[in-house]
């Protein structure tokens, strides 16, 4: 009910309450962006893939927790570069130009908890930032605000373009995965095992024929799709590119 009511939230985060995600989310449910910006306004709940999925329906909500995230990542930023030391900052492999993405922003609020530094919107758990985004006008908001870099790697080695096979089978998805090489996602990038990210996407791509005959040919008719298969049938790896036929 608190969620919809801001002057009644206003009254419980004055006595003392400490917001969760699960009130956050209750907040962008309850589509009210003043409640939004009073939870924020605390510093203790910070934007997660969760708040960005949910908020992605409406453009008025999607453009504020957006706002939101560039303000806690541009804080988090600040304080790594002011408290941490050139070696640390290394390790964290900003690239110029962007904004921490999930999982550097997390190892950041983690390096800066040991050396006793209050983090505002201090992150529960690291994600990578473009692997909550399906739609592409969202993506373009994300990377216009700032969130460069589209091959950000998780702790197990793989990149989002990695993680595209398990939805390669949706038209959306495959155009997402386009738009991720066209922002300079590498295909050729391997994954702990050896595997290049171009493996996963002929893998998915293959499969997706064994489901649905008639979304492979629309996606042939597509040409965002159709430079994404270019690419794959042209490969030099010719290992890819037997993994491709054979499972069509």
């Amino acid at each position: 009910m608190y969620a919809s009511w801001p002057q009644g939230l206003a009254i419980l985060l004055q006595a003392d309450y400490k917001p969760t995600h699960n009130s956050l989310k209750a907040t962008i449910n309850s589509q009210c962006a003043e409640s939004l910006n009073l939870f924020h306004s605390t510093g203790l709940c910070s934007v997660s893939r969760d708040e960005i999925e949910l908020s992605a329906a409406s453009p008025i909500l999607s453009q504020v927790i957006i706002k939101f995230l560039v303000s806690e990542r541009k804080h988090i930023q600040s304080l790594a570069e002011t408290y941490l030391p050139s070696d640390q900052l290394t390790q964290l492999a900003l690239k110029p130009g962007s904004l921490f993405g999930g999982y550097q922003a997390f190892h950041a609020c983690e390096m800066l908890k040991t050396r006793d530094i209050d983090v505002k919107w201090a992150m529960c758990y690291p994600w990578l930032m473009y692997s909550s985004v399906e739609d592409i006008e969202l993506a373009e908001v994300l990377w216009n605000a700032g969130f460069r870099d589209v091959d950000e790697v998780r702790e197990d080695g793989l990149t989002t373009l990695m993680q595209r096979e398990r939805g390669s089978r949706n038209l959306n998805s495959l155009r997402f995965s386009n738009w991720l090489v066209r922002k300079g996602a590498d295909l050729y990038r391997e994954s702990p095992s050896g595997i290049p990210a171009l493996h996963y996407l002929a893998y998915g791509i293959g499969r997706s024929e064994l489901y649905d005959a008639e979304m492979v040919q629309k996606n042939l008719r597509d040409p965002e799709i159709l430079q994404l298969l270019e690419t794959i049938l042209l490969d030099p790896f010719r290992t890819l590119r037997n993994t491709l036929v054979h499972a069509l």
